[in-house]
Formats: structure tokens, sequence, C-alpha cells
């Protein structure tokens, strides 16, 4: 089993595998294993033995944040239930696929309480044009105005255009360093990111997702850039399903940005039970009024304003009709 899940892990991209151990450490060596390691997820074989459960335990007591897989050739319920007890997420049942490993793995990120950090702000229009991008590229412009470290990420993976509203010609984008989150440093996060007017940009790409990514890489990237710039904020066009929720999940708070009228208004309720549902707290959310419109035109450039001015005087007609 061990030589088959090492090939699996093998298959999945965005899995490295650091070590693989055919033998259970001795007593007390668990804790050694994980300071040298540090790993995200450990699998475990869950064997007849007691050593398999009090091994868990003990990685479980060094790291309670640590998501532990377990596998065996066979584990009925009162031998789950134990292994649950000693820390273990979930376990697979030889023999497994390589996406019942992924999908195993992708269940623990999911189910682990997310870590808020304190410096990362999400933006979320209640209804599109609410002004959420405004409102994070205004907030950005005014921290670092007085010395902060910003950096925004465009993270409407389908439609962003916080590139083509700063000027901003994209090379890279939240796609590549999602990809290559495990690999960020110094060096490498150097020529990824973008600078606009006084704060950083990590734009989208300039293409539509064409998949999502799994929690790990969200979390990785969240971890490296949190520690390197004094507000993350993040622009999202709405409450994702393609991974990007982790943003909503570990951000400090949700900025949803909506606007006088009914439509807003009942689409914030909606909004709200969409974030509950992501295990948001209600003192995390915020509602704030969409910005003034002529600061908007200003911000988004006169071929924004042009093409708002046709699109709302066509459904003036629509309406009339």
């Amino acid at each position: 089993m061990l030589l088959a899940l090492q090939q699996m892990c093998a298959e999945l991209s965005d899995v490295c595998l650091l070590k693989a151990i055919d033998q259970f450490p001795g007593v007390h060596d668990g804790g050694r294993l994980l300071n040298v390691f540090d790993p995200e997820a450990l699998f475990l074989e869950i064997h007849p033995s007691e050593r398999s459960l009090e091994l868990a335990a003990e990685f479980h007591r060094h790291k309670p944040d640590l998501i532990l897989i377990g596998y065996a050739r066979q584990c009925d319920r009162p031998r789950r239930a134990q292994a649950a007890k000693a820390g273990v997420a979930d376990v697979l049942i030889a023999p497994f696929s390589t996406d019942e490993v992924r999908s195993t793995l992708v269940r623990a990120f999911q189910t682990r309480p997310p870590e808020i950090h304190r410096n990362l702000v999400a933006y979320l229009p209640a209804k599109p044009g609410n002004g959420a991008s405004t409102t994070a590229l205004h907030t950005a412009g005014t921290l670092s105005a007085v010395g902060r470290k910003v950096l925004v990420i465009d993270a409407d993976r389908q439609n962003g255009v916080l590139a083509l509203r700063t000027g901003v010609s994209p090379t890279h984008s939240l796609d590549e360093a999602l990809a290559t989150a495990h690999e960020l440093n110094e060096g490498t996060w150097e020529y990824r990111r973008h600078r606009a007017d006084g704060y950083d940009l990590l734009p989208t790409a300039q293409r539509p997702a064409a998949h999502g990514f799994a929690p790990w890489s969200y979390r990785r990237l969240l971890r490296f850039l949190i520690s390197h710039y004094d507000n993350v904020l993040v622009d999202l066009g709405g409450v994702p399903a393609d991974g990007s929720e982790t943003f909503l999940q570990q951000a400090r708070a949700v900025q949803l940005v909506t606007g006088a009228d009914e439509a807003s208004l009942f689409l914030a309720e909606r909004r709200r039970e969409e974030l509950r549902a992501l295990r948001l707290d209600e003192l995390r959310i915020e509602t704030v009024d969409a910005p003034a419109r002529a600061a908007d035109e200003a911000a988004s450039g006169g071929l924004f304003s042009a093409l708002r001015r046709r699109v709302l005087a066509h459904g003036h007609r629509d309406r009339r009709a």
C-alpha cells in the first residue's frame, strides 16, 4: 500500500511528498520527525497493532493543525472511531485511487478550522457593479499613502479587471502564483508582483480560469504573502466555489459592498447566507456603502464610464418597452 500511495502522490502535481517511512518510528520519535519535515498533512497506516493509533495521538498532540489521513486494508466502524479520537481526519480503504486520495485531502483541508490573518481583508459586492473593486483600490491607495506596504489581489478569476483599471500589463497572475505557491520566496515573488499606484498588485489571469486549485495552494500562498505585507486586500466578484473561498475564510473581515437600491439590499442578505455557509463568523462580515458615482467614474476611467452609460441607457429603454 505504501508504494501505491507514493505513486499516487507523485501523480498529483500540487502535492509534494516529503518522505516515506516503511516502519513506525519509535516512542517519542514522532515529534522529531515533524520538526524535521514540518508537513501540512501526513498519511499513516492504521495497523491492527495499537502503535499506529498511539503514533497518531502523538502526532496530533505535537502539531494539532496537522492533517492526519489514515489508510488500511480493513477498518471497521469501531476502529474508525478510535482513529478519529486519536486525531485521524479520515481513513482510505485499499484499494483506493488517486482521485480518492486527492478528494480525501481536499475534504480534510476544508473541514480544518481556518487560520485567520489579521492583515487580510476581502471585498465582495452584493451585486455586480456595486463598487467593491473601487473600494479595494481606494483603500490600497489610502494605506500606501501613509507608508503601509500593501498588496491587492484580483481574485475574480473569471472576470477580474484590476490590471486594466490600474494600467498594469500583467506578465504573471494569481493562477501562476497558486500553481507555484510551494516554491515562493523573496526572489521568485519579486518578479511575480506588479507595481501599481504605490502598492503591489497580483492580477488575475488574462483568460478566465479553467480549473480550481486545492485549498492547500491558497493557504501556502497566503502564508507567504501575509508575512511580507502590512495589508493584503482581496477583490472578489462574488462568493466563489473554485477554491478562492479560502480568501474569505481566512480574512479578518469581509467588506460586503452594497448600494441603497432594493436589488443590492436583497442580494446583500443572500451574500450573508453564503458567507455563513462558509463558516464565517457574523462579526467578520461588515456591510459598507458603495462608493459615490463620481469617485467610481474617476477611478474607472473614460472607457468604463462610457460603457456604463450605454448599458444603463439600454436597460432604461428595455424597461419602457
